[in-house]
C-alpha cells in the first residue's frame, strides 16, 4: 500500500490514442473497501479510466501504483465487449479462467447458478443470446474468487430481470472484494456503491 494506505493511485495521468489525449487525471486515491461507480457518455473516457485502473492499458504519462493486494491478486475483469472465447461452451470458458488463475475448477461454481446460467453451462458462449453473453463473462470473472473487481458496463444488454439478478450478485462479491469498478452510462442505484466518479470529456466532472 501506498504510506496512507491507498490500494491505487494515479498521479499525472494521461492517455492518448494518436494525437487525441482521451483522458487526463491530476490525482485519483482508491482505497480498501472502495466500490466506485465511474459514469459518463459514451467516449467520455470512462472504459479508458477502468482500463488504466485495472492495469489492461498503460498510461502515455504518468505513475500508476497499485499496492500489493491488487498488484498479486486476481483480477476480475470483463471488458465492454466479449470476455470469452465464443468457440468453446460457457462451462469450458468458466474452467479455462479458474485454471489460468489458479483457482480450483469446479464444474458449476455458486455463481452460475445465480446468474441463472446452468442450462447455458454446455452451449457454445457466441451461440447465447448478447444478455447471457454478456452475464457469462461476468460469471467468469467471478468465479475466480476475485481480490478486486473491475467490469465495464456489466448492466449492458441485460433486461430488467437480468439487471436485478445480477445486481444481487455482485453485492454478495463486493462485501469479500477489496476494490470494486464499475463503469455505467447512467448513475445506477446500486447499494453496495460506495463512491462516484464521473468523466466528462476525459477529465472528472
Amino acid at each position: 500500500m501506498t504510506d496512507d494506505g491507498a490500494l491505487i493511485r494515479l498521479e499525472n495521468v494521461e492517455k492518448r490514442y494518436g494525437r487525441q489525449r482521451v483522458l487526463a487525471v491530476e490525482h485519483l486515491d482508491l482505497n480498501d473497501g472502495d466500490r466506485v461507480l465511474i459514469t459518463g457518455a459514451n467516449g467520455s473516457g470512462k472504459s479508458t479510466l477502468l482500463k488504466l485502473l485495472a492495469g489492461v492499458i498503460r498510461p502515455d504519462r504518468g505513475r500508476i501504483h497499485r499496492a500489493r493486494p491488487l498488484a498479486g491478486g486476481r483480477l476480475g475483469y470483463v471488458p465492454q465487449t466479449g470476455g470469452l472465447y465464443p468457440d468453446l461452451t460457457v462451462a469450458k470458458n468458466l474452467a479455462l479462467r479458474q485454471g489460468v488463475c489458479g483457482v480450483r475448477v469446479t464444474f458449476e461454481p455458486p455463481v452460475v447458478a445465480a446468474l441463472g446460467l446452468t442450462d447455458m453451462l454446455g452451449k457454445r458462449a457466441g451461440a447465447l443470446s448478447g444478455g447471457f453473453q454478456r452475464l457469462a463473462a461476468v460469471a467468469a470473472a467471478l468465479a475466480i474468487a476475485p481480490v478486486w473487481l473491475a467490469l465495464d458496463e456489466p448492466f449492458s444488454g441485460l433486461d430488467a430481470q437480468k439487471r436485478r439478478v445480477l445486481g444481487e450478485a455482485l453485492v454478495a462479491v463486493a462485501k469479500e472484494a477489496r476494490v470494486v469498478l464499475l463503469t455505467s452510462p447512467t448513475s445506477d442505484d446500486l447499494p453496495f456503491i460506495t463512491r462516484r466518479l464521473h468523466v466528462d470529456e476525459g477529465r472528472f466532472a
